[in-house]
Protein backbone atom coordinates (compact mmCIF):
# COMPACT_ATOMS: atom_id res chain seq x y z
CA UNK A 1 0.00 0.00 0.00
CA UNK A 2 1.47 3.61 -0.94
CA UNK A 3 -0.06 5.42 1.58
CA UNK A 4 -0.12 9.44 0.78
CA UNK A 5 -0.70 8.81 -3.05
CA UNK A 6 -3.04 10.34 -5.42
CA UNK A 7 -4.93 8.25 -7.81
CA UNK A 8 -7.27 10.42 -10.02
CA UNK A 9 -9.46 8.92 -12.80
CA UNK A 10 -11.13 11.38 -15.67
CA UNK A 11 -14.26 10.55 -16.96
CA UNK A 12 -16.00 12.35 -19.81
CA UNK A 13 -18.99 12.38 -21.44
CA UNK A 14 -22.20 15.12 -21.58
CA UNK A 15 -19.92 18.20 -22.11
CA UNK A 16 -18.56 17.30 -18.80
CA UNK A 17 -15.30 16.56 -17.01
CA UNK A 18 -14.90 14.22 -14.19
CA UNK A 19 -11.92 13.60 -12.11
CA UNK A 20 -12.28 10.65 -9.50
CA UNK A 21 -9.75 11.22 -6.30
CA UNK A 22 -9.08 8.25 -4.05
CA UNK A 23 -6.85 8.64 -0.74
CA UNK A 24 -5.27 5.76 1.25
CA UNK A 25 -5.08 6.15 4.53
CA UNK A 26 -3.36 3.92 7.66
CA UNK A 27 -6.04 3.13 10.12
CA UNK A 28 -4.84 0.79 13.16
CA UNK A 29 -4.12 -2.46 11.23
CA UNK A 30 -6.40 -1.39 8.56
CA UNK A 31 -6.24 0.77 5.38
CA UNK A 32 -9.12 3.46 5.36
CA UNK A 33 -10.06 4.32 1.32
CA UNK A 34 -11.74 7.69 0.65
CA UNK A 35 -13.14 9.20 -2.28
CA UNK A 36 -14.59 12.32 -3.76
CA UNK A 37 -16.06 12.71 -7.39
CA UNK A 38 -16.02 16.23 -8.73
CA UNK A 39 -17.92 16.89 -12.14
CA UNK A 40 -17.94 20.18 -13.74
CA UNK A 41 -18.75 21.36 -17.08
CA UNK A 42 -22.38 22.23 -19.95
CA UNK A 43 -25.29 19.73 -19.97
CA UNK A 44 -28.28 20.28 -20.42
CA UNK A 45 -29.43 18.47 -17.23
CA UNK A 46 -29.07 19.76 -13.89
CA UNK A 47 -25.53 18.29 -12.40
CA UNK A 48 -27.60 16.89 -9.48
CA UNK A 49 -29.01 14.65 -11.23
CA UNK A 50 -25.95 12.65 -12.03
CA UNK A 51 -24.93 12.74 -8.29
CA UNK A 52 -27.62 9.73 -7.41
CA UNK A 53 -26.21 6.93 -10.68
CA UNK A 54 -22.31 8.25 -10.12
CA UNK A 55 -22.66 7.33 -6.53
CA UNK A 56 -24.03 3.88 -7.28
CA UNK A 57 -21.23 3.10 -9.72
CA UNK A 58 -18.61 3.80 -8.09
CA UNK A 59 -19.91 2.93 -4.54
CA UNK A 60 -20.11 -0.71 -6.12
CA UNK A 61 -17.12 -0.49 -7.70
CA UNK A 62 -15.76 -0.13 -4.45
CA UNK A 63 -17.76 -2.58 -2.90
CA UNK A 64 -16.26 -4.91 -5.10
CA UNK A 65 -12.56 -4.04 -4.82
CA UNK A 66 -13.43 -4.43 -1.01
CA UNK A 67 -14.44 -7.70 -1.54
CA UNK A 68 -12.02 -8.62 -3.77
CA UNK A 69 -9.30 -7.80 -1.13
CA UNK A 70 -11.28 -9.30 1.69
CA UNK A 71 -12.40 -12.61 0.19
CA UNK A 72 -10.48 -12.81 -2.94
CA UNK A 73 -13.21 -12.66 -5.12
CA UNK A 74 -14.62 -9.41 -6.45
CA UNK A 75 -18.88 -11.11 -6.51
CA UNK A 76 -20.91 -11.90 -3.98
CA UNK A 77 -20.38 -15.93 -3.64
Amino acid sequence: VMYGALLCFSLQGEGLAATLTVTLEKSGEATRLAWSYKVGGYTDLPLAQFAPAVDGVVSEQFARLERLIETGAPQIR
